[in-house]
């Protein structure tokens, strides 16, 4: 619907996407457009008020007087828009000579129609004197499908004075014969009033004869994260008797509410779809599903709350085997979840670092881990959600041990001094953690007899890289000969 409502705004205000700046040719051609006539061009007045010509304000106030009813009307919103001091005074006089002219119905309908953006005007300056006479006239003429009327509904919202008579106007609307007016309706109502629109969206959505209309109720239904709402899209991924729809519900359902739940509802889907071609798409739907990064907004506690609830629902599915793996698992997240109530970020990084490992290790090696099982679906989740985790933490010092290759070697040692030499923790890979606190320090590795010191290092995200070298020794005579009768040692 959002995209509808875009397009039909540029229809009527083609001058709000314009850029924001203007050539001196064009503002050239502006002015010379601008003469004494009665119909200054309405294009060339919202121009002026787009690029925010300001300078063209006395040229248009010099002609206001001489220029037909829509001229002066868009001549109005223009001042209005750019702050001219007039603008409201030119607005209500017009207003209220156009209510002294005696008028029959169709005069009244024709005043009605081009007031509509005078009355936009006013209500942007925070003026209400027309608000009852777009009621009274909105209520004879029913301009439902108008975009500038419903500019009109936003802006009356704004006031506890007009509020409920708006509510009651789009409620009424969810039922009139035009199927676009019903759509943006419900819209309105969902934007305004929130949950108060609930069961119009319900209604709606199930009931709607215009398949259209209930395709752009499934964007307005997934502002709402309920257990109803969600309960209430599954039904229609199988009830709808569009394909179109129930595809559009599938993908709404996987990228929103991502979960092993919602992704074995799919496989469900898929058996269940009868349409060729969103039978093939839905059978696809786990070669591209991977799961989203949850919102900012989503604390680490609520990540891992989920990452505990998926390791349970794959557990369910089978997805993943064994109790006391599962057990093992549960305990990382459960241990990561007290290091972090302790604001201990660090411990709590390692833990679901090891979590994320564990499941790597098993779905890579699942003959050698048996009788622990990781599936290709729980690999999805189990694997991919600790990342947005770990992204969140404050990741320990990265230190290596490598040959000269780029190998890990994992039989080295290492220090690091904080008010004395102390040992690191070998992780037994070729990688080392320290629990320091300092921004910089200095560390000692230790391999093979050898030993190197770096000083001052920055602690940070960037791996720090201890290297051994494969180096040739060679002996030879004062002439550069080789001799071959000695011996080294290292």
């Amino acid at each position: 619907m959002k995209a509808k409502t875009f397009l039909v705004l540029l229809i009527i205000f083609p001058h709000c996407i314009n850029s924001q700046t203007i050539s001196e040719k064009r503002k050239n051609q502006i002015l010379a457009e601008i003469y004494d006539t009665s119909a200054i061009s309405v294009s060339i007045i919202y121009d002026i008020a787009d690029y925010g010509l300001t300078e063209f304000l006395p040229l248009l106030d010099k002609y206001y007087h001489k220029q037909v009813l829509i001229s002066k009307v868009t001549m109005i919103y223009t001042f209005a828009k750019l702050n001219f001091p007039k603008a409201k005074q030119y607005a209500l006089a017009l207003f209220d000579s156009i209510k002294a002219i005696p008028q029959n119905e169709s005069w009244e309908e024709y005043y009605f129609q081009r007031l509509k953006v005078l009355a936009i005007a006013l209500l942007d300056m925070n003026d209400y004197t027309m608000a009852e006479y777009i009621i009274e006239k909105g209520n004879k003429f029913k301009p439902w499908n108008d975009a500038e009327y419903q500019l009109i509904l936003r802006r009356l919202v704004r006031n506890p004075k007009y509020r409920d008579w708006v509510k009651n106007e789009l409620i009424r609307l969810t039922k009139d014969n035009n199927w676009d007016s019903r759509t943006y309706a419900v819209e309105y109502l969902n934007e305004f009033f929130g949950l108060e629109a609930y069961p119009y969206l319900i209604d709606m959505m199930r009931n709607d004869p215009i398949a259209d209309t209930r395709l752009n109720l499934i964007d307005e239904l997934g502002t709402i994260n309920n257990k109803e709402t969600i309960d209430f899209l599954i039904e229609r991924m199988f009830a709808d008797p569009v394909a179109t729809i129930r595809g559009s519900i599938s993908e709404l359902l996987l990228e929103k509410y991502p979960s092993p739940t919602m992704y074995n509802k799919m496989y469900e889907y898929a058996e269940f779809e009868t349409d060729t071609l969103y039978k093939q798409a839905a059978n696809m739907f786990d070669y591209f599903f991977k799961i989203s990064r949850p919102d900012s907004s989503v604390s680490i506690p609520v990540m891992l709350d989920s990452l505990s609830s998926y390791t349970e629902q794959c557990y369910d599915f089978t997805w993943l085997k064994n109790d006391q793996f599962k057990s093992e698992l549960t305990q990382k997240i459960m241990a990561s979840s007290n290091y972090l109530i302790s604001k201990d970020s660090i411990n709590c990084y390692k833990q679901i670092k090891s979590f994320q490992t564990s499941i790597q290790q098993v779905y890579s090696d699942s003959a050698g881990s048996y009788p622990k099982y990781v599936s290709k679906d729980a690999y999805k989740f189990l694997y991919y959600y600790p990342k947005y985790i770990l992204e969140r933490l404050p990741s320990p010092p990265n230190i290596k041990l490598e040959d000269s290759q780029g190998k890990l070697l994992p039989n080295g040692s290492l220090q690091y001094y904080e008010g004395g030499w102390k040992p690191a923790t070998n992780n037994g890979d070729g990688t080392f953690f320290i629990d320091t606190k300092l921004k910089t320090i200095s560390l000692r590795m230790t391999y093979e007899y050898g030993s190197q010191t770096k000083n001052n290092v920055a602690i940070g995200k960037e791996a720090i890289v201890f290297k051994t070298v494969n180096t040739k020794v060679k002996l030879i005579d004062s002439k550069g000969a080789l001799l071959d009768t000695g011996t080294v040692q290292y």
